[in-house]
């Protein structure tokens, strides 16, 4: 049973679908409970996870920030594809999974490619208008942020992310690397920057710079390392091992 599924059978009825949401935080239910008989999952992500844990809130604005980017065109070119892309066929060579996590998959482009196997892909970005057209696709993407992910302990064999962390508060840093973890069964692969981001029309609109925290890979790496094992690295990039990855 996949975390959709397990959710959707928790919240079995619009009363207690109603009181996860407001241990959420969201007041006004009528608005996202059922329209055709259907659930909106991500929603149910969202006070389900409240059940299971207190969350609390980012001290910075990332979805309304993404938000007001992905509504002017931010990354629309990986609505059919990602960063992960040129990664993803030595992570099928070399990792044996059936289960994956992509943490801040914007609309979900490299779901069918983690997933071209018949693996079970996921994904969850911060903005809400990201994760609207990705389910308009199709696919299995829901509203999270990285530092508060809305799944159990060893939800995934596998958890990615690619170009994400950098663009965490240094302060978030410590705690998107640890929900990581949390999540992973077995392996966690990270492609992150250490470089100012480039393009200049985006920084525009946001203000100031979209990578808020450029330190190099070792830098990253004092979070990861103690969980399990680096089996792989590169300038930007690494794959750890856990320990239940043995069994």
């Amino acid at each position: 049973m996949g975390p959709s599924e397990q959710w959707h059978r928790a919240c079995f009825n619009e009363e207690h679908l109603k009181w996860c949401l407001y241990k959420a935080g969201f007041s006004n239910c009528k608005r996202i409970t059922k329209e055709g008989g259907e659930i909106d999952h991500g929603v149910i992500n969202l006070g389900m996870a409240a059940v299971k844990k207190s969350r609390e809130p980012d001290a910075f604005a990332y979805q309304a920030l993404y938000d007001r980017l992905r509504a002017s065109g931010y990354h629309e070119e990986e609505d059919g594809s990602s960063h992960l892309a040129t990664y993803i066929p030595w992570l099928k060579e070399r990792l044996n999974y059936e289960s994956v996590l992509d943490i801040g998959c914007s609309a979900g482009g490299s779901l069918p490619l983690l997933g071209s196997d018949g693996e079970t892909a996921y994904g969850v970005d911060v903005s809400a208008v990201a994760v609207t057209k990705g389910r308009r696709l199709g696919r299995n993407v829901f509203q999270a942020s990285a530092t508060a992910l809305p799944f159990s302990d060893n939800e995934f064999d596998l958890v990615v992310s690619a170009d994400v962390f950098e663009h965490l508060h240094p302060d978030d840093a410590e705690k998107a690397a640890s929900e990581a973890i949390r999540v992973a069964r077995r392996f966690v692969f990270m492609k992150i920057a250490h470089h100012e981001d480039a393009t200049v029309k985006w920084k525009e609109l946001a203000g100031h710079p979209l990578h808020l925290t450029t330190e190099p890979l070792s830098w990253w790496l004092q979070f990861f390392r103690p969980a399990g094992e680096i089996i792989w690295h590169a300038q930007f990039a690494f794959c750890l091992r856990l320990p239940d990855a043995a069994s």
